[in-house]
C-alpha cells in the first residue's frame, strides 16, 4: 500500500490552473470594485477640494488621500509593499513547502525577511490609514462611532460609502491639518 507519510521528499509535478471562468470573475470582481471605491473617493474628493479626477488614478488616489488625513502620502507606498511582499512569501513558502528542503540558510533568511517586511509594512501602513481616517471623520464633523464603520466591508468600507454620499460639510479646522497642495491654496485664497 502506498502512503504519503513514507515519501520524505514529494514534489507536486502537475499545477492546476484556474479555469477561464475563474479569472475573469476575480477580475470583473476587482474592477467592479476598483470602479466602486474611484467614485466613492471622488465624492470625498469633491467634499475636499481636490479634484476629483485624482480618485480615478491608481496609488495616487491613495497619496491624496493619506493628504487630506493629514498625513504624508508617501505612506500610500507601503501598500505595494505589502501586496508584493505578501505575494513573494506565499511563492517562497509554496516553493520550499515542496520541496521540504529547509536546510539552507538562505532559504530560511529569505522566508524571516519577507516575514519581518510585511509585518512591519503592514502594521505601519494600517495605522497611517487609521489616522488619516480619523482626521477625515473629524473633518466631516463625525464621531468615533463612524470610524468603526471603517471594519465593515461592503466593498468598499461602510465608513466610505457614508462619507462621501452623506451631505456632510468638510472642515478643515478639525482634524489633522491637511497636506494636499489643494487645500494649501484653497486656504490661501481664503485668508486673501
Amino acid at each position: 500500500m502506498y502512503s504519503f507519510a513514507s515519501r520524505k521528499n514529494f514534489e507536486f509535478e502537475v499545477w492546476h490552473w484556474p479555469s477561464a471562468g475563474v479569472v475573469a470573475g476575480i477580475v470583473c470582481g476587482a474592477l467592479l470594485l476598483y470602479v466602486l471605491t474611484a467614485f466613492l473617493l471622488a465624492r470625498l474628493f469633491r467634499k475636499a477640494g481636490v479634484p476629483t479626477w485624482k480618485a480615478w488614478v491608481p496609488l495616487y488616489n491613495l497619496w491624496k488621500f493619506f493628504q487630506i488625513g493629514g498625513r504624508v502620502g508617501v505612506w500610500s507606498l507601503l501598500l505595494p509593499v505589502v501586496i508584493l511582499s505578501a505575494a513573494a512569501l506565499a511563492l517562497f513558502v509554496g516553493d520550499c513547502g515542496y520541496k521540504h528542503d529547509w536546510q539552507q540558510t538562505n532559504e530560511i533568511v529569505t522566508l524571516v525577511s519577507l516575514l519581518v517586511i510585511l509585518i512591519l509594512a503592514t502594521v505601519a501602513y494600517v495605522a497611517q490609514y487609521i489616522a488619516a481616517v480619523w482626521s477625515i471623520t473629524k473633518k466631516l464633523d463625525k464621531n468615533l462611532v463612524y470610524l468603526l464603520l471603517l471594519f465593515v466591508n461592503l466593498g468598499p468600507s461602510l465608513w466610505l460609502w457614508i462619507m462621501a454620499l452623506d451631505k456632510s460639510k468638510w472642515n478643515d479646522k478639525l482634524g489633522s491639518k491637511s497636506l494636499a497642495p489643494e487645500m494649501k491654496k484653497k486656504d490661501a485664497k481664503k485668508k486673501k
